[in-house]
């Protein structure tokens, strides 16, 4: 498990600037933002993006199911810490590519150009456990996964989304948030180990096996798609309410988005009521 000192770091990056990051590699100023690149020789590179849908600032809680983190900032600053201050640690190797503006469609991860050839790229961008490829369609990619016990669910957009030009897969991983774009976001350090475990499991199975991106049709969408995704469409014009413009109601625990009568009368989805009931009796 996490320690007390590793705790208190999520929340100092939750609750940091944007700019305090630029320390961590060399820095290219684009018209969305920063994209800061660390290269330490490694054939996998990892993604995180700096920018957030909305505070307040972490906090440290517990309750009967454990202890957690609580912040609208942990999509993506909990993917943030967990490349900087757990995974190597632990003795995974990576390059580090940090972006912004990844809510609003205009990740800075557009602007990375290299001439290195990569085996594979992930990231800790999604929601609950389960985890997410988009448009990285390799049946290998996909059998390799699912070997490790990853569920593929179906994802919208991440800053992986910008990334086909390394002509390698790319993934993002579950790290097991809930309510994502709320300020009641929240995730339990019990999930987060679960899937740093199996993590590590792939990587360990899979690091020095190169996946090549074969362009096949698209799941989700692709980033240049990504702005007439109906929710999204206001991000840029407010910064309160942007989600007023949908017709459907989100789910209160996962933020997904259900007709009114596929919610519980407490507002779950039918995963997140059975996985609230799990934890209850586990």
């Amino acid at each position: 498990m996490f320690t007390d000192t590793q705790k208190r770091n999520l929340v100092k990056i939750c609750n940091a600037k944007i700019g305090s990051f630029r320390k961590f590699g060399e820095t290219t100023e684009t018209k969305h933002g920063p994209m800061i690149f660390q290269d330490n020789e490694s054939d996998i590179l990892a993604v995180a993006h700096l920018d957030f849908v909305c505070g307040p600032k972490a906090k440290l809680r517990k309750d009967r199911f454990g202890q957690y983190v609580q912040t609208g900032r942990l999509d993506d600053r909990l993917g943030v810490w967990l490349l900087l201050d757990v995974l190597p640690k632990l003795g995974v190797k990576f390059d580090l590519l940090l972006t912004d503006s990844e809510e609003s469609g205009n990740s800075t991860a557009q602007y990375f150009q290299t001439e290195k050839q990569y085996n594979w790229c992930f990231e800790f961008d999604r929601r609950k456990n389960d985890c997410v490829t988009y448009q990285y369609q390799n049946p290998d990619w996909l059998k390799a996964l699912d070997y490790c016990d990853w569920n593929i669910g179906t994802g919208a957009f991440s800053d992986i989304s910008y990334l086909e030009q390394l002509g390698v897969c790319c993934v993002n991983f579950g790290c097991g948030y809930q309510q994502a774009h709320t300020k009641n976001c929240f995730a339990y350090f019990s999930d987060i180990f679960s899937n740093v475990k199996r993590f590590l499991g792939f990587w360990g199975e899979y690091q020095n096996h190169r996946f090549e991106h074969i362009e096949t049709p698209t799941i989700g969408y692709r980033a240049s798609e990504w702005l007439d995704y109906v929710p999204y469409r206001n991000y840029q014009d407010t910064t309160d309410n942007r989600w007023g413009a949908y017709t459907l109601v989100d789910c209160v625990c996962c933020g997904d988005w259900f007709e009114p009568d596929e919610l519980s009368t407490d507002g779950y989805c039918d995963d997140c009521f059975d996985y609230m009931l799990g934890r209850l009796f586990s």
